[in-house]
């Protein structure tokens, strides 16, 4: 069976590296999935039934699983679903309920994240890498602080405009920090 499946759920166990070989890598990892539901006697929320998944992302979602995930932490997977059967040692049977990651996340219900975007390398149609990082656009850069793109590093975006000092009321001069008013507000006095 493979379907496409979404699931939300914390993190059970520390995300592992499988290199298959030089340009694939593999991440995997199990979370776990309780549904919760509101018992209308006590009026309290009671935990049901826990659904356990094993979590594999490939190539450069598996890379930023790896430096990313960790034990403990809320997600949200998105990807195909394949549930198989296997026989253990002792001759009893089992199930192993696997999702095959298209897109992951934390769930940021339970807090917040950052983004920092991955500079991918540049590979050939047959997908081996060549040398370098992939282009930019001309004159842009990525923001490390927040994962824009923007002006290249060094270029002043403000060059040319002049800002005038803003008088303060209380000083009759020149205005610091701490008493500037913004311009916006000269019309509420």
């Amino acid at each position: 069976m493979k379907e496409r499946i979404t699931v939300r759920g914390f993190v059970a166990t520390e995300p592992e590296q499988i290199v298959v070989n030089e340009t694939m890598m593999i991440s995997s990892f199990r979370i776990a999935a309780t549904a919760r539901r509101l018992d209308r006697e006590t009026n309290a929320w009671q935990d049901d039934h826990t659904n356990w998944f094993t979590v594999k992302a490939f190539r450069d979602t598996a890379r930023n699983v790896l430096a990313c995930v960790h034990k403990g932490e809320p997600v949200v997977v998105t990807g195909q679903l394949k549930v198989s059967g296997f026989q253990r040692d002792d001759g009893t049977r089992g199930t192993n309920v696997e999702i095959e990651a298209d897109a992951l996340g934390h769930d940021i219900a339970w807090g917040t994240t950052k983004l920092v975007r991955t500079r991918l390398p540049r590979v050939d149609r047959d997908g081996v890498p060549t040398a370098g990082p992939a282009p930019r656009p001309e004159g842009e850069d990525v923001d490390t602080a927040t994962g824009e793109l923007g002006p290249a590093a060094g270029t002043d975006p403000w060059a040319g405009s002049e800002s005038a000092p803003v008088e303060s009321s209380d000083s009759g001069g020149a205005a610091d920090e701490e008493d500037s008013q913004d311009p916006r507000d000269a019309d509420a006095a």
